[in-house]
């Protein structure tokens, strides 16, 4: 008997509308359920308790439809809208999203009083823009060397955004794939030299997209680059690239945007 009760009951309740998706039409749907589930309740004023419960429910409704469509959106790159799925997205297909590309610019210096022998500026001269109270000065390095000649007053070298940056990112444990994080970002693609000191001194290491064409004693590494541009330098296995020696210093130098942000913790990941 309780089970008929039941079936005839649910048979009588409108049928379900999956396009009632926003507040006010799942609050209406869940109104037009009520008679057929508790008769006895005619009270549907807004000062009644159970509609107060009920449009608190259909509010919640209305928020987890928005999140999943949100969630849905990010499967997809013509809708993502966050950094994070495109750069998750574009791995499923092996593709590396660039960062931003830095400024260039022509430099000229110059000097009051010509010299008797020539002046050399040497490539990665540091310089800076003017900053005031609401922004900070924008740093660029020269990308050559330029030297003003002797009786001559002035010379013009091309400089590129950005500002070197080196510092020691970690020590070997001697295990497969070793993470360590560069502590500044945004990162200049292609800037990443990393120096390891296996006894011998420290020796370059090589940047490649991925360890698939890596032999074991392959001196290598990878990276991977978050939304902010803040990059994970990653080592081998012995298998597909080397893994550096147990005890090894492992330092870096690389470029960084001009308003460039410090982590606060960083190391092994």
């Amino acid at each position: 008997m309780a089970t008929y009760s039941i079936s005839k009951v649910t048979n009588q309740i409108p049928p379900i509308d999956y396009t009632s998706r926003d507040f006010e039409a799942i609050s209406q749907d869940m109104l037009r359920a009520i008679p057929f589930i508790c008769p006895e309740w005619t009270d549907n004023n807004l000062s009644d308790f159970g509609i107060v419960l009920q449009r608190l429910l259909a509010m919640v409704g209305d928020v987890l439809h928005f999140y999943i469509d949100r969630n849905a959106n990010e499967a997809f790159l013509p809708t993502a809208i966050t950094r994070r799925s495109v750069i998750n997205l574009l791995q499923l297909i092996n593709f590396r999203l660039n960062s931003a590309a830095p400024a260039s610019v022509d430099v000229t210096f110059s000097i009051q009083n010509a010299l008797t022998g020539d002046l050399l500026i040497p490539a990665g001269t540091e310089i800076q823009t003017s900053s005031d109270s609401t922004d900070g000065p924008i740093y660029f390095e020269t990308s050559e060397d330029a030297v003003i000649p002797a009786g001559s007053l002035e010379v013009s070298v091309p400089a590129v955004e950005g500002k070197t940056v080196s510092e020691t990112i970690g020590v070997s444990i001697g295990i497969a794939r070793q993470q360590f994080r560069l502590t500044q970002y945004p990162v200049i693609d292609g800037s990443i030299n990393i120096y390891i000191n296996e006894g011998a001194g420290a020796a370059l290491w090589s940047e490649v997209e991925s360890f698939a064409y890596s032999g074991p004693d392959d001196k290598v590494f990878t990276t991977i680059r978050d939304e902010a541009d803040r990059v994970t330098s990653i080592f081998g296995d012995n298998a597909q690239g080397k893994i550096p020696d147990n005890g090894s210093d492992i330092d870096a130098e690389y470029r960084i945007e001009s308003r460039y942000r410090i982590l606060k913790d960083h190391g092994d990941s």
